[in-house]
């Protein structure tokens, strides 16, 4: 019997050793990401997102334009060095750790800002002379 009482002791000292030592793996959070903008043309614009791992595992990141994943986008921000009409998409971010599934960030809608509006237009032939002004 106390063969037993000593076998039953040890297990359940492993037991709890074990239990400490396991940590569970919980999927990354996303705390804040870049709000959606509109951008004006030839400006640099800079897109971040702020997660925590919870399991303290390290973060992995992706950045996807209209659903496709932009080549080299792996950190947690995201630069277009000269914003242009191909930019205004809708962008997101996958954040990954340990366990295994990404999380997905809310979309970053960016529009053009600033377009020129063109209110009306001269219909009637001018005949200009070379060297005259012309508006």
């Amino acid at each position: 019997m106390k063969f037993l009482r000593k076998i039953r002791f040890a297990f359940t000292g492993l037991l709890l050793l074990l239990s400490n030592l396991l940590i569970a793996q919980t999927c990354p959070v996303i705390n804040s990401v870049t709000n959606s903008s509109a951008v004006c043309v030839g400006t640099s614009f800079v897109m971040q997102v702020n997660a925590s791992s919870p399991d303290l595992s390290t973060l992995t990141y992706s950045w996807f334009k209209n659903g496709v994943a932009i080549t080299g986008a792996s950190t947690n921000q995201y630069t277009i060095s000269s914003f242009s009409a191909g930019d205004a998409a809708s962008y997101t971010v996958k954040v990954g750790n340990a366990c295994g599934t990404l999380t997905t960030s809310n979309p970053i809608q960016l529009t053009l800002s600033g377009l020129p509006v063109i209110t009306s237009v001269f219909t009637s032939p001018v005949n200009i002379c070379v060297g005259e002004n012309y508006s």
